[in-house]
């Protein structure tokens, strides 16, 4: 017998199938119409559906999720008053659950559509970014976006980086992070 069906064999009695365990409600695809957590695609992440759920079975006082990704466990439980730490390595995934988080506890409105409309007066200017600002390219980024789209990109990181309030740098940084694939050479329509 091999060692899956031994495994198979002995957890037998505790191992259930729940048929209603679908791809739209394990996976991201069940966030496409979630505030916040639609922002961005990330496949490896689990749907709001799926951590509502285990949080009304289980009802825990707290939760720790070591792999945390856009942080849609950390960022539920919290929305229902569980103690709640999300743990990422991955850099985009920081920036994600944290601009989420900032939107979800009380960032103005008015004041990121007045910041927003800075940043876009920024970015339309003739005054060039510093250099400091251009876009930190990987080999696999080099020459991605038209010449316009960098200047333009580096204006966005100079203005964002001098926003004091860490709420709105973030939630900017995201914003301007997720359009990224939508200005470059790679984006599917050419």
């Amino acid at each position: 017998m091999d060692t899956r069906a031994q495994i198979t064999r002995r957890f037998a009695n505790r191992v259930t199938v729940d048929h209603t365990l679908k791809r739209q409600v394990v996976s991201y695809q069940g966030n496409k119409d979630q505030p916040g957590l639609r922002w961005m695609k990330y496949k490896e992440g689990f749907s709001r559906t799926l951590v509502e759920r285990f949080i009304k079975e289980r009802k825990p006082s707290s939760l720790l999720d070591p792999f945390s990704g856009l942080g849609t466990a950390p960022l539920v439980a919290a929305g229902h008053g569980i103690s709640a730490t999300g743990i990422e390595i991955m850099p985009v995934g920081v920036l994600a659950a944290s601009g989420i988080a900032h939107a979800a506890n009380g960032l103005d409105k008015e004041d990121l559509r007045d910041i927003g409309n800075e940043m876009v007066r920024r970015i339309s200017c003739r005054k060039p970014a510093s250099r400091d600002f251009a876009f930190p390219h990987v080999a696999i980024t080099e020459k991605a976006f038209p010449k316009k789209t960098e200047a333009e990109i580096a204006k966005a990181r100079e203005f964002v980086a001098g926003i004091k309030n860490p709420a709105l740098s973030g939630l900017l940084n995201l914003a301007c992070m997720s359009v990224l694939e939508s200005v470059s050479y790679t984006r599917k329509d050419g």
